[in-house]
C-alpha cells in the first residue's frame, strides 16, 4: 500500500469510529449509513442527496421535478453530502462506490448539473480523480471555481466549467473534512476533524494559517465581518480573526457541539449534543440566553426573522426505539420557545431529525429516516407549523 492509499484508508477507518462512538454513546439509531444533506436553492427547488441519488423538489408545487443517479452507477453507490447550488449549477459528492473484490479502492466522484428546472438535469461534467475516500463536505462554488473537501484529508480547487483541477498540488489536513468551506476575497476557510481551521490561499491552496480549536469541527465555517464562527466537539464554539486565525473569543457548551453556529443580528447561535441551545454575543461571546431542549442536538440552527428553529433527534431519557423527531420554534430575542411540533405522518411519530432544515417559499422543511422509507420530506408553513404536507419519492401526502 502507498502512501496516498494509507492516508486514504486510515481517515475512513477513524471516520466510522467516531460516527459509530458519538452516536452509539447517544443511543442514537439511524436507519442507515448516514442522514440525508438538503439544501433550498431559486423557484422554489430543494435538492436533497440521499441513498442513490440526488432529488429535486418543487415545494410550490409539491412535485419531484426529477431525480439523478449516474448513468453508471452500481448498487453500492451513496448520496449524503448537501449539493450546493448557485447560479443554476448543482454541485455534489457521492459516498463513494466499491470496486469490487479485484479493485479493493472506492471509487468517489464529483458531479456538476446544469438545467435544473426542467425534468432532467445535464451533465455539465463529472470527476472521478481527484477523491480517494467518500464525500460528507459540502462543496463550496466561487465564480470560476469550485472548493471540495474530502474523508482522505483533502481540499482541492476544481474548475467550475470544466471539473478540472486548479491548484498544482491540493491541500492536505491531519483528518476528514466533513464541513463546507467558506470563501472571503482571496481567502478559503476550512473545517477539519484533526482539531483545526485553516486559511488557504483561493488562487494556490497553500496554507496561510491555522488555529487549533480543541476537538473536531464537523460542520461548516460561518462568516461575519473579520470574524469566523465554528463549533467543537471540546464543547465550544469559537470565534477566530479572519486575517491571522487568533481567537477572539470562544463560549461554552454543555456537549460537543456538532452542527454549525448560525448568525443573524450580531448575535451567533449554537447548539449542542446534550440538548442545549445558546445565543451569544456575535463580537464578545457574551451569554444571551440558554435553552435546554432535553433532546440530541445534530443539526445546526436556522435563523429566519426573529425566529430560531432548532431540528431535534429525540428525548435524551427516551429509549432510542421510542424517540421521535420535533422541530423547535425559538424566540431569537430571548430564547421563549414560540411553539414545538413533532413529525408526524398518518398520525405515526417519524425518526429522529439529524438534517439541517432549510427554508423555502415561507415553509420549513425537514428530512427524515425510517427503517423502511429512505427519505420523508415534512414541510411546515413559518406562521402556520400545522398546515404542513409530507412528501416521499413515491408519494405526496397531505399533512
Amino acid at each position: 500500500m502507498n502512501k496516498q492509499q494509507k492516508s486514504a484508508s486510515k481517515p475512513l477507518i477513524l471516520l466510522l469510529i467516531v460516527v459509530v462512538f458519538l452516536l452509539t454513546a447517544c443511543g442514537t439509531r439511524v436507519a442507515n449509513e448516514n442522514w440525508p444533506g438538503m439544501t433550498a436553492g431559486e423557484n422554489n427547488l430543494v435538492f436533497v442527496a440521499y441513498g442513490p441519488g440526488v432529488i429535486a423538489v418543487d415545494i410550490d408545487s409539491r412535485e419531484q421535478l426529477w431525480d439523478y443517479t449516474p448513468p453508471d452507477a452500481n448498487a453500492s453507490l451513496q448520496f449524503f453530502a448537501s449539493p450546493d447550488v448557485k447560479d443554476g449549477q448543482l454541485v455534489f459528492g457521492d459516498y463513494g462506490a466499491s470496486g469490487g473484490m479485484l479493485n479493493p479502492r472506492v471509487k468517489v466522484s464529483f458531479y456538476s448539473l446544469e438545467e435544473l428546472l426542467g425534468s432532467n438535469p445535464v451533465t455539465a461534467w463529472t470527476q472521478s480523480e481527484v477523491a480517494q475516500d467518500r464525500i460528507v463536505a459540502q462543496a463550496l462554488q466561487l465564480e470560476d471555481r469550485v472548493i471540495v473537501g474530502t474523508a482522505d484529508n483533502i481540499v482541492l480547487a476544481l474548475d467550475r466549467e470544466s471539473g478540472r483541477p486548479l491548484w498544482n498540488d491540493p491541500f492536505e489536513a491531519g483528518h476528514s473534512i466533513w464541513g463546507q468551506s467558506a470563501n472571503d476575497g482571496d481567502i478559503v476557510y476550512v473545517p477539519s476533524l484533526d482539531k483545526s481551521v485553516y486559511a488557504l490561499d483561493v488562487e494556490t491552496g497553500k496554507p496561510l494559517w491555522s488555529t487549533d480549536v480543541g476537538g473536531s469541527v464537523s460542520d461548516k465555517v460561518v462568516l461575519n465581518g473579520d470574524l469566523l464562527y465554528v463549533g467543537s466537539f471540546d464543547k465550544n464554539t469559537y470565534a477566530l480573526e479572519m486575517s491571522s486565525g487568533d481567537i477572539r473569543w470562544k463560549a461554552p457548551a454543555g456537549g460537543s457541539v456538532w452542527g454549525a453556529p448560525a448568525y443573524a443580528e450580531d448575535i451567533v447561535y449554537y447548539a449542542d449534543l446534550n440538548g442545549n441551545v445558546y445565543a451569544v454575543g456575535a463580537k464578545g461571546g457574551e451569554s444571551i440566553w440558554e435553552v435546554a431542549t432535553g433532546e440530541y442536538l445534530v443539526a445546526a440552527p436556522v435563523v429566519e426573522g426573529d425566529v430560531v428553529y432548532i431540528a431535534a433527534a429525540g428525548n435524551t431519557e427516551l429509549d432510542p426505539a421510542a424517540r421521535t423527531g420535533t422541530l423547535y420554534a425559538f424566540s431569537a430575542e430571548t430564547g421563549d420557545e414560540l411553539w414545538r411540533k413533532d413529525t408526524l405522518k398518518d398520525g405515526a411519530s417519524m425518526a429522529p431529525l439529524f438534517t439541517t432544515p432549510v427554508i423555502s417559499d415561507g415553509s420549513i422543511v425537514v428530512a427524515m429516516q425510517t427503517a423502511d422509507q429512505p427519505l420523508i420530506l415534512e414541510v411546515m408553513k413559518l406562521d402556520d407549523p400545522n398546515n404542513s404536507w409530507t412528501f416521499t419519492p413515491e408519494t405526496l401526502e397531505e399533512g
